[in-house]
């Protein structure tokens, strides 16, 4: 009876724990809150699941302090002035989304797109700054503001841009039609690592082609890759043939496309050396058109 007793008040004691480590939904019926009418997010940085976006503003600034240390005696932020043009949306998280998880999940986010982290802080408080920049280029930044709430994390995401168009397009349905016209599209400057893996500045071009390939389930596409003409044609043609791997499986690793819709192709430096234009490039051709001979 004694050993019954034990059991029975162990296991009571193992549910208490459980229960007291359940988190508590702050969403609940009409206490979650409402979605912003027409808020979007980068492409490249896709939220959480559990987050909604209560607001989201776009216009253009002359001055944006953006932080780039903290100042203990003046207790605020050391700031560098830019101008250009801002995307700013506001963010609400359920509780269960620790304020750590989902700066984790942000950071990662920006290292796979081959973003800097320039500045990356933590206040007493548990509020976090973190702003991230592209090595190359560098007009393109984020600043992230996440803070603590009863109600679960929120979050302030800045996206930055010069004002003077530099700042990359992720307009699949543009890419979408120019494939339409002309069955081949070419992307200029992407990049690869010496084992033929897309390099990470270059993540940020082939998301468009992951949203293309989302927008229409049914495309299937060639990856034709040429390298440039430095180095035996032999090695050159085993390269792209890595490359246009690389570029394949960089789509299916982070946007779940089947790796039967992409058929790779390495075209050694041949056409390059034709063609005399810049030597290197990704080509994009709908599975109807024509596809080089390898």
């Amino acid at each position: 009876m004694k050993l019954q007793q034990r059991w029975f008040w162990l296991v009571l004691a193992l549910l208490a724990v459980t229960l007291a480590q359940t988190p508590v939904y702050a969403y609940q019926g009409d206490a979650r809150p409402t979605e912003r009418e027409g808020a979007s997010d980068p492409a490249f940085l896709p939220r959480l699941p559990d987050a909604v976006a209560t607001d989201q503003m776009r216009r253009d600034f002359s001055e944006y302090k953006l932080p780039v240390a903290w100042d203990d005696e003046a207790g605020d932020w050391k700031t560098r002035t830019v101008d250009g043009r801002l995307t700013q949306t506001y963010y609400d998280h359920e509780s269960r989304t620790k304020l750590l998880e989902l700066a984790n999940w942000y950071l990662a986010s920006l290292k796979k797109h081959g973003f800097r982290i320039d500045f990356d802080y933590k206040l007493p408080d548990g509020s976090r700054r973190i702003v991230a920049s592209l090595p190359r280029g560098g007009p393109v930044a984020f600043d992230l503001d996440l803070r603590p709430a009863a109600s679960g994390p929120q979050l302030t995401l800045t996206m930055l841009d010069d004002g003077q168009g530099h700042r990359p397009q992720y307009d699949a349905q543009a890419l979408a039609d120019r494939l339409g016209q002309s069955a081949r599209v070419r992307l200029r400057d992407v990049h690869f690592e010496p084992n033929g893996q897309v390099a990470p500045e270059s993540a940020l071009q082939l998301d468009e082609v992951g949203m293309l390939l989302k927008l229409d389930p049914k495309l299937r596409l060639h990856l034709e890759v040429a390298t440039d003409e430095a180095g035996v044609p032999k090695r050159n043609r085993a390269l792209s043939a890595k490359q246009a791997s690389g570029v394949r499986n960089w789509l299916t690793k982070y946007h779940r496309i089947p790796a039967a819709r992409l058929v790779p192709v390495g075209l050694g430096d041949v056409r390059a050396a034709g063609e005399g234009g810049p030597a290197r490039w990704v080509e994009l051709v709908r599975e109807s058109a024509p596809v080089a001979v390898k």
